[in-house]
């Protein structure tokens, strides 16, 4: 008798230890969506690396914002899948994209940054122009390389005091002279800007914000100067 209840004490406690793994397993196959990282990093020279999908479902992957410089060995998978990131060589400033992964109603990111080169990100000179109405075109130094596209403008608009006056003296502000700032690879910026048909000239700041793959924030102006009077090209730059 009590070797039958021995025997049946540890049919029990098999049969108990089985249920608990049985409903463990049965747990983990039912995550709707897991992904085995949240963040990967490739160097500057480029290459490959990969990240793990599990999932009861369909899933499929879409990036944040469209870019050149790195593909994905397949953008849809059923259950658990290996994506393959590969990216070239990277010869400009740090970047950085999220790929976003669904999963029925889940949806999980992982960020993926490239190394690169310190940011370049200034004007050269201050620029001075004739009162006509005219394209500028002015050296910026950046080597943002794509990127440019995600740069901000804004322009402040200022004061003119001449050097015998004070800035109280000066209540004409005009604004909205400077349209159509864009700014271009091969490192120029260009704007439209309109006759300055006043009795003095005007001054105007060109801000440009560039906010990098590691969240550090790069600002830049060009001062800018319309004249009253007609200005050779020789004597734009100051």
């Amino acid at each position: 008798m009590k070797k039958y209840l021995l025997k049946l004490t540890g049919l029990l406690a098999m049969s108990l230890t089985l249920a608990f793994a049985s409903c463990e397993m049965k747990s983990d196959m039912e995550i709707p969506l897991a992904v085995d990282t949240e963040a990967l990093t490739l160097g500057k020279e480029g290459g490959s690396t990969n990240f793990s999908i599990y999932s009861t479902s369909d899933w499929n992957v879409k990036l944040s914002k469209p870019v050149e410089w790195m593909s994905l060995s397949n953008l849809r998978g059923h259950g658990k899948g290996n994506v393959e990131i590969s990216t070239p060589p990277n010869y400009g400033v740090v970047r950085r994209v999220d790929l976003i992964i669904i999963g029925g109603s889940d949806t999980l990111t992982v960020k993926l940054t490239q190394e690169g080169e310190s940011v370049i990100f200034n004007f050269k000179d201050r620029v001075r122009i004739g009162k006509e109405s005219q394209l500028l075109k002015a050296v910026f130094e950046n080597n943002l390389g794509a990127e440019i596209e995600f740069v901000q403008d804004s322009v402040a608009y200022k004061k003119y005091v001449f050097p015998d006056e004070d800035d109280e003296d000066v209540t004409e502000l005009p604004t909205d002279w400077i349209s159509g700032i864009d700014l271009s690879e091969d490192g120029f910026l260009k704007a439209n800007i309109a006759a300055n048909t006043g009795d003095r000239p005007r001054r105007a700041e060109i801000w440009l914000i560039y906010t990098d793959a590691r969240e550090r924030e790069h600002k830049a102006f060009l001062n800018l100067v319309q004249d009253v009077v007609t200005i050779g090209p020789e004597d734009g730059e100051e």
